[in-house]
């Protein structure tokens, strides 16, 4: 079962992360616009992203975490899984230099998939290409299926 949100965050307003959370909890994806550009290039500010609810015991370093923090909610990509020593995740913005300790229960989900025009598709396939030629070592743009959406 999934629900779609896209601008309906807007209207719901300050109650669309209480009921993402709880959807997502309850074991139901959410689709929405992600506001902001800590994830930038992989995720733009008005982008469509896709989270499907996921136990943290299922995450990997690379994925990309929905997780709440402080009345919030956030995607920002795992850099560390729990240690024996460090029961936290640390995730980082791809756009950012600080980190977020996140305990295992602050999971709601992973991010699944991006949808975007496929203008900004196209333009963005052509820029990962280039930077690909340049630097092949540094493939990794993480687990995330990218859609073009009309």
């Amino acid at each position: 079962m999934s629900t779609s949100f896209g601008t309906f965050g807007d209207i719901l307003g300050e109650h669309f992360e209480p009921v993402a959370v709880s959807l997502l909890r309850a074991g139901v994806s959410v689709r929405f616009r992600a506001s902001g550009g800590s994830m930038h290039p992989l995720i733009a500010d008005g982008e469509i992203i896709s989270v499907h609810p996921t136990p943290s015991a299922d995450l990997r370093v690379g994925d990309v975490a929905l997780v709440a923090i402080a009345n919030r909610i956030i995607a920002h990509r795992i850099v560390r899984r729990p240690t024996p020593e460090d029961a936290t995740f640390i995730l980082r913005g791809d756009a950012m230099d600080e980190v977020e300790r996140i305990a295992p229960e602050q999971i709601l989900g992973r991010v699944e998939g991006v949808s975007m025009s496929p203008a900004r598709a196209s333009a963005r396939r052509w820029l990962y290409r280039a930077r690909n030629w340049f630097s092949p070592g540094e493939r990794n743009i993480g687990q995330v299926e990218r859609v073009g959406v009309q």
